[in-house]
This record gives C-alpha cells, sequence and structure tokens, in this order.
C-alpha cells in the first residue's frame, strides 16, 4: 500500500474557478471518504485536516516484488492511465505530493483455515481507546 498527504490548494490551483468549486463541492467535501475499486487496485482519500488530504492506494503485486523509488511515477502511470479510466482525482493526489513524503507498506494475504490468524490477533481495545486502520 501507498499512501501520502497532499495539500487541497495544491490540486485546486491547477483549475479554473468553476472546477474548483465542484472539486471543494462534489469530491473532496469536509470529512468525507472516500474508495475507488478498480480490476487491479484501490484508491481511498479522506480529509485529514481543513485543507490536507490523505490518500492511499493499494495495488495487487506479484509474490516478491519490489518497489523502488520514485513512487509517483509508478503511481502515476497506474492511476493517471486512461486505458484503466480512473478518476481524474487520483491522478491530482498523486502528482501534487511529494515524492519524499510518499510511503509504502506491504499488506499481505494469509493463506490457511484462520487458526493461524486467530493466534495472532492481539487486544485492539484497552478502556475507551482502540486501534484503527494503520494505527
Amino acid at each position: 500500500q501507498f499512501q501520502g498527504v497532499v495539500d487541497l490548494d495544491d490540486i485546486l490551483s491547477s483549475f479554473d474557478a468553476s472546477v474548483r468549486e465542484r472539486l471543494t463541492t462534489e469530491i473532496f467535501p469536509r470529512f468525507i471518504a472516500r474508495e475507488i475499486w478498480g480490476p487491479s487496485a484501490r484508491f481511498g482519500f479522506m480529509t485529514m485536516s481543513p485543507g490536507k488530504l490523505y490518500w492511499y492506494a493499494s495495488l495487487k503485486a506479484k509474490p516478491g516484488q519490489v518497489f523502488l523509488r520514485p513512487f509517483r511515477k509508478y503511481l502515476i502511470d497506474k492511476f493517471g492511465s486512461s486505458e484503466e479510466k480512473w478518476p481524474f482525482e487520483c491522478f491530482h493526489m498523486i502528482d501534487r505530493t511529494d515524492e519524499q513524503s510518499i510511503s509504502r507498506n506491504g499488506i499481505y494475504t494469509w493463506s490457511g483455515t484462520g487458526k493461524e490468524i486467530r493466534r495472532l490477533w492481539l487486544p485492539v481495545t484497552c478502556g475507551r481507546t482502540a486501534l484503527i486502520g494503520n494505527a
């Protein structure tokens, strides 16, 4: 999974006023999260704080596949492709994110009966505190 944080103003600055209005009300409204599913990938984003967007891209990879920087070029090739028809906002979020602030974490699929997974689970709550997502 790749992830990054981008300034909303950086994305909006490349569009004229009428498009910016649509983007701020329909595509990037405050406190909304979205996830877009494709044939071999998912792209999601949400507002973190006023003016900041957190985004992530999960892609199918071959076992042992290595991803080296620059991550942004690889992601733009994937999500900016007219072939796969990803929404334009995916491309713009990746394009406006500084290369050094894009991080990558592996996501693994467990195989087997599921008993192995149950043994690995740890408590994720303590009183009124819970670990969620990438926490």
